[in-house]
C-alpha cells in the first residue's frame, strides 16, 4: 500500500506553481504523524483552522528548503495573530516530532530558526492589543 500526497508549491524564483507528488512507501509513518498531532490537539483542546500542519508534513518530505518556502508563504500573507499563533504552534510540534520521533537534526534546527523569526515577527507586527498577545502566548507556547 502506498500513500500519495500532491501539493502545489510556489516556485519563488520563477513565480509559478509546481505540482509535486510525495510517495511514502510506508503509510504507517504518516498515520503515526497524524496521531501525534491529534494527541497534542486533545491536550490543548484546540482545532486547526489552517492547513499549516499538513503543509509542513509535506515540506519535511522534500527537505529544509521546502520548509522555508512554506514558512515564507505564510509570512508573505501578513498573518493575523491567530494564524501566526497556529503557525508557531505547528512548528513547535514539528520540531518536537523531528527531535523525538524521527531524530532529524536538520529539520529540528530549521524549525527552531523559524520559531525564533516568527516570535520576533509576531511581537513587532501582529498584535493590536493585550488580548491578542495573550492568545498567542497561550496557543503558541
Amino acid at each position: 500500500m502506498r500513500c500519495n500526497y500532491k501539493k502545489s508549491i510556489r516556485d519563488k524564483e520563477n513565480a509559478n506553481f509546481t505540482s509535486i507528488k510525495i510517495v511514502n512507501a510506508n503509510p504507517s509513518l504518516y498515520f503515526a504523524d497524524m496521531c501525534y498531532a491529534l494527541e497534542r490537539l486533545e491536550e490543548k483542546n484546540y482545532k486547526f483552522f489552517s492547513t499549516a500542519y499538513t503543509d509542513f508534513i509535506v515540506a519535511e518530505k522534500i527537505g529544509v528548503n521546502a520548509i522555508q518556502m512554506v514558512y515564507d508563504d505564510y509570512i508573505s500573507e501578513k498573518p493575523n495573530y491567530k494564524i501566526i499563533s497556529e503557525l508557531v504552534l505547528v512548528m513547535n510540534w514539528r520540531c518536537d516530532y523531528a527531535e523525538n520521533e524521527i531524530h532529524n537534526e536538520d529539520i529540528k534546527n530549521k524549525y527552531l530558526e523559524l520559531i525564533g523569526k516568527s516570535d520576533k515577527y509576531a511581537f513587532e507586527n501582529t498584535f493590536n492589543n493585550i488580548d491578542e498577545e495573550m492568545y498567542y502566548l497561550d496557543i503558541a507556547c
